[in-house]
């Protein structure tokens, strides 16, 4: 019976509304306000087998002023939906041989400057190579009021404009030349370390859900701080699977190879050098050779001709020393010195050749005839010898 009977005036009255409700939905929602402990206690009145009425589990509900109806925990929070996130590029590709520099750039055709034109090269890392060389990628978040760059960017170039450090997380403009200490070939480093390619294996290229790990081990860790040499070995080595002995092996060939190769050229080069320099030395002692010996030949024309000159005065002839001594005195003769090889000759003119010392200025031996290509012919008989004897 839902009404009740007052004893004074045997009346009829309602009762006040149940703040359970009337459906069941509404007393599941009125016990889901309960703490642990008031379940309890209402668990145990029901095992009792004492009635459960309103009242008893009003009192059970006013215990905690937290749980009751007009109390009840606020709705859980709808989970905020993730942005997601554009899956970064993909590394270039070796088909013949070990990628250029150009290929780890993004093209100045695809760089858009409606975003920020910041450098980024977080999971960008490429693990054929040792040490671990980096892609780039622009950061392509939206740009600040009044720049090129989002704020994030903004601050780091800023940072880094007041302490040029790695540590700045600053990798530079995707428009512009990356600084000289990135870990990117065709940088200042590339050039002291020389990155050696291993070639492609699997695992050995960091992908775009995973190659995250290599570039931070934790969130302190900035993006643009490099690892060193040692970190970077054991990175690779503890991230990527070893290589096959194949592509090991390959690699060892392909670097002996390429030694083999640098010091041939070398060789030659070294080679090409030594010969141009003895050439060189030939030639230059081919020209003096020649200048000494014009030089030589200016100062024996000059000579004769002196000795020409002085040789004009009338000059005593002997045929010999023994006939000097029997014969009557020499008589003199005009005759001319002429040069003939390294010697000068007193030749008279019939052709009779005779020694001259040139100390003494005295005619000698007769020792042939002058020819008319000015040589000395030894086997000729002396002109007027054959006369005086006969006489």
């Amino acid at each position: 019976m839902n009404q009740e009977l007052d004893l004074l005036d045997m009346t009829p009255t309602t009762p006040p509304p149940s703040p359970v409700g009337d459906s069941a939905d509404s007393f599941l929602t009125f016990l889901s306000g309960f703490t642990p402990t008031q379940l309890s206690a209402l668990y145990a009145l029901v095992q009792s087998g004492a009635p459960a009425t309103v009242a008893s589990t009003e009192k059970l509900a006013s215990s905690s002023s937290s749980s009751s109806l007009l109390h009840l925990p606020p709705p859980p929070r709808a989970a905020a939906a993730k942005k997601e996130k554009a899956p970064l590029p993909v590394l270039p590709e070796a088909t013949l041989g070990a990628p250029t520099a150009d290929s780890y750039r993004v093209p100045e055709d695809k760089i858009d400057l409606t975003v920020c034109l910041g450098r980024r090269i977080k999971g960008m890392e490429d693990k054929r190579w040792s040490p671990i060389i980096y892609a780039e990628r622009q950061c392509g978040e939206p740009s600040a009021a009044g720049s090129d760059l989002c704020s994030k960017c903004a601050g780091r170039s800023e940072r880094y404009s007041a302490d040029p450090s790695p540590k700045c997380d600053w990798i530079g403009r995707i428009d512009e030349e990356p600084p000289a200490w990135a870990h990117m070939l065709g940088t200042e480093w590339a050039d002291k370390r020389n990155p050696r390619f291993l070639g492609v294996s699997s695992g050995s290229v960091g992908s775009n859900s995973s190659s995250s790990a290599s570039i931070s081990s934790s969130d302190s860790v900035s993006e643009g701080e490099m690892p060193a040499a040692s970190n970077s070995a054991s990175a690779s080595s503890s991230a990527a699977p070893p290589l096959s002995a194949a592509a090991l092996k390959a690699a060892e060939k392909q670097k002996k190879e390429a030694v083999k190769l640098a010091e041939k050229q070398k060789k030659e080069e070294e080679k090409a050098a030594a010969a141009a320099v003895k050439e060189a030395e030939k030639k230059k002692k081919e020209e003096e050779k020649a200048a000494a010996k014009l030089k030589k030949e200016a100062e024996k024309a000059e000579k004769a001709a002196a000795k020409t000159k002085k040789a004009a005065a009338p000059a005593k002839v002997s045929n010999s020393a023994s006939a000097a001594a029997s014969a009557p005195a020499p008589t003199e003769v005009a005759g001319s010195l002429k040069l003939v090889g390294d010697a000068l000759y007193m030749v008279l003119p019939n052709g009779n050749a005779y020694e001259y010392s040139e100390e003494f200025e005295v005619v000698g031996d007769y020792v042939g005839a002058f020819t008319a290509e000015e040589t000395i012919d030894p086997d000729a008989e002396e002109v007027g010898k054959a006369e005086s004897e006969t006489e």
